[in-house]
């Protein structure tokens, strides 16, 4: 996963949005996990 932070960090705006679309549902089910656990 700490090759999507500097992803993240918005280096590259343009390449940064179509891999965050799949980027932030990973988060969230993660966030969900975590939760759950």
């Amino acid at each position: 996963m700490g090759a999507f932070l500097p992803t993240e960090s918005g280096s590259m705006p343009s390449e940064g949005r179509p891999p965050h679309a799949m980027i932030e549902p990973s988060l969230l089910m993660a966030a969900k996990a975590v939760l759950l656990a």
